[in-house]
């Protein structure tokens, strides 16, 4: 592939038609990968099975961006050092302030 200034490739627009329907087909593969993994982790969590107590889904959006920007320089930043009752009175406390 060539390279075009500062030595980078070429995106998937420049890719001819074969190599974007490869890379749309691998995206398509892994989006069926993770799916039916957070499917099958979702479905082990609200039934509880014992088995896969270990396997387990933590969801990640933006409201944990906007809830880490809020932490950054409080004593919530370290996720060691968070605590459910700490972060829920900050939360409570800068809700009423604003």
């Amino acid at each position: 592939m060539a390279s075009t200034r500062c030595g980078a490739t070429p995106g998937p627009a420049t890719w001819p038609p074969a190599g974007r329907r490869r890379a749309a087909d691998l995206k398509r593969r892994v989006a069926v990968v993770f799916r039916s993994y957070f499917e099958e982790v979702t479905t082990a969590a609200l039934t509880g099975r014992a088995d896969d107590r270990v396997n387990c889904q933590v969801p990640y959006g933006p409201t944990m961006g906007a809830f880490k920007r809020f932490a950054e320089n409080t004593p919530s930043a370290d996720r060691h050092k968070r605590h459910v009752d700490t972060v829920a009175e900050s939360l409570m406390t800068e809700a009423t302030s604003s």
